[in-house]
């Protein structure tokens, strides 16, 4: 299965990220920074401001994806 996590590098989204590679999914996190999880450094990595990426931005992003995992905001 190949995951999109965004807001992978908060306290939730980095849990999620480093289960997903555990169990052996292809994942590829999103935050605003772009920087690795330290628990899942065999995922991919990339930077997005989803509140200021475009719809194409966002179709670009997700495209191809299994399965989606919001973690952005407060946890």
């Amino acid at each position: 299965m190949r995951a999109v996590v965004l807001g992978s590098t908060g306290f939730l989204g980095r849990t999620i990220v480093a289960e997903l590679a555990r169990r052996g999914h292809a994942v590829v996190g999103y935050s605003r920074e772009g920087a690795p999880c330290p628990e899942a450094p065999a995922a991919a990595y990339d930077s997005l401001d989803v509140v200021e990426a475009s719809d194409t931005d966002l179709d670009a992003c997700l495209a191809g994806a299994d399965a989606v995992v919001y973690c952005l905001g407060p946890d």
